[in-house]
């Protein structure tokens, strides 16, 4: 009987402290921003790619849209039922980060920069105009790939920053 009593208290402590570590932590079920601009939904255009790079503006659509719904309580939905709109361009560009004497890359650097719009839908009103970078470094053959890694870096940095975009006063 008195087992019993003693391992329900156990366990009913055990809840309580595995409710408190989580907040304690820093984790929170709220999202990052706040709408400040009074509408509830939004859409996004596929970003226009002005590089020679294929899929490039593709991915960074498909990351701004995760991004949006990790970090807004805006609901995303198409472009004839929204409330603002967001487009852009991207530009990117590869350059040598470093290099030995005999002029060989030891690490790259895939610098981006976008140019974004976010519009009221129905007024086509402007509401912000803004641009983001981002520059993450990698290293060429042999390590690290422009295909794979630099580029789902350089799409990540840029799409966060897009979206922290969105907060009044970034």
């Amino acid at each position: 009987m008195r087992r019993g009593r003693l391992s329900r208290t156990a366990g009913a402590a055990l809840l309580c402290v595995c409710g408190l570590i989580p907040p304690a932590c820093g984790y929170s079920t709220t999202r990052l921003t706040t709408q400040e601009y009074g509408g509830k939904t939004i859409a996004v255009k596929p970003i226009t790619n002005a590089t020679f790079r294929r899929d490039l503006s593709i991915r960074l659509t498909e990351e701004i849209l995760r991004q949006l719904r990790a970090r807004t309580s805006f609901v995303i939905t198409s472009l004839d039922r929204a409330d603002y709109v967001i487009e852009g361009t991207q530009y990117a560009e590869e350059i040598v980060a470093i290099q030995r004497a005999d002029r060989t890359a030891v690490q790259m650097q895939f610098r981006g920069r976008v140019n974004v719009q976010l519009t009221a839908r129905r007024t086509g009103r402007d509401v912000k105009q803004y641009s983001v970078n981002a520059a993450p470094e990698y290293v060429p053959p042999g390590g690290e790939s422009l295909e794979g890694s630099a580029t789902e870096s350089l799409n990540r940095r840029l799409a966060i920053r897009i979206v922290q975009g969105l907060e009044a006063g970034f």
